[in-house]
């Protein structure tokens, strides 16, 4: 028999399991976006790790970047794109483990 454990650690067991390593990362909501000064990013990792996050313009020059620790499940960053000119943007996040490609996904500043 198996042994589950919730990640509210709560115990159950089970008949059978598949076990797998799920090395994820998905933005799940960006709000508001558009927007006129902070955005906040939702997003879901698959395991405990450094999160690098950038910001860039149409052509591809980076804008701003930094990394967020971030823990297996829902997490979110903040941006703020105040000191922007009205545009078009792209955040790219990464996990730092290096089993996941750049997500990349467009803000609007308005």
């Amino acid at each position: 028999k198996f042994v589950t454990t919730s990640s509210k650690g709560a115990h159950s067991r089970v008949g059978s399991a598949s076990i797998y390593f799920e090395a994820t990362l998905r933005i799940s909501a960006i709000a508001p976006n558009p927007t006129q000064s902070n955005t906040k990013i939702n997003y879901i990792t698959g395991s405990d790790q450094l999160t690098a996050w950038s910001i860039s313009d149409i052509l591809g020059k980076t804008l701003a970047e930094g990394t967020k620790q971030s823990e297996v499940g829902k997490n979110e960053l903040e941006i703020d794109l105040s000191n922007y000119e009205n545009g078009t943007y792209f955040l790219t996040l990464k996990n730092m483990d290096g089993n996941a490609s750049p997500l990349m996904t467009k803000l609007t500043r308005n």
